[in-house]
């Protein structure tokens, strides 16, 4: 009874979407895109997957330095915060070597990579951002572009929006599931909110025991000011009931940030 309850909730702002999203008003579409994502980040159950990491120093368009490892990203509900997430990574390879449970350094990690791609939805703010939609793939995908407005600089119903945000949101018609969003916003904002200037997120559908849920897949993450990218591949996903068992047998040790 609680999978079926669980996939009535997590799909519900779907169905409404299936067929109806392009004859929809604009205000319409953002509510319903902001439901879905609200609704869908707060129903995610606990999960596992394997990540395929790659991680680099970046200086003037050159590759100094890489690192690859091999994960497994552990993604368990945070029950006192609802829509928040605890990661944990356990380390299965790096350079292709097995991990030998100590800490190695990485030119570039974002912390919390899935759990943040998964993206919060806030209702519509017109003073600071413009949206603008559009139909493509013959009507299969609407595409929501939104973008900071000049005059939202020292506003201060704008400071908790990102300066020079610029976000693009792929919403797949038929299910109303997000496909794909990318999202970049000014250096000085991303550093001072300890947040990534630039990523974009993949998502697919996946099976999660009998059910199938939308999730991402693939991000990628920029970071000129620190000179970073980062790169992760998600397969192989799990549901988890045992937060207690996954949370202690990760080992201990664990990248370093240069």
């Amino acid at each position: 009874m609680k999978a079926a309850l669980f996939l009535l909730v997590l799909f519900a702002p779907m169905a409404r979407a299936q067929g109806s999203l392009a004859d929809l008003s604009d205000d319409e579409r953002l509510e319903r895109i902001s439901a879905y994502q609200r609704t869908f980040r707060e129903r995610i159950p606990s999960l596992e997957a394997d990540a395929s990491i790659v991680t680099q120093e970046v200086k003037k368009g050159k590759v100094k330095w890489e690192v690859r490892f091999e994960a497994v990203v552990r993604e368990t509900r945070d029950e006192e915060n609802p829509g928040k997430f605890q990661e944990r990574l356990t380390f299965i390879t790096v350079g292709g070597k097995p991990y030998n449970h100590k800490s190695f350094k990485l030119p570039y990690y974002a912390n919390e990579s899935f759990a943040n791609s998964l993206g919060v939805a806030g209702p519509a703010n017109h003073a600071c951002l413009d949206y603008r939609f559009a139909m493509l793939d013959d009507g299969a995908t609407l595409q929501l572009t939104v973008d900071w407005k000049p005059e939202a600089a020292g506003n201060p119903a704008c400071k908790d929006v990102p300066e020079q945000e610029h976000k693009i949101v792929l919403i797949d018609v038929a299910s109303g599931a997000v496909k794909h969003q990318e999202r970049r916003m000014a250096q000085r904002f991303s550093d001072a909110h300890h947040d990534v200037p630039e990523i974009a997120v993949d998502f697919a559908p996946q099976k999660l025991g009998e059910e199938t849920v939308w999730l991402p897949v693939h991000t990628e993450g920029k970071d000129p000011g620190k000179s970073g990218r980062m790169a992760v591949t998600y397969s192989n996903f799990h549901r988890y009931t045992g937060e207690a068992r996954i949370l202690s047998d990760a080992p201990e040790g664990g990248p370093v940030v240069r």
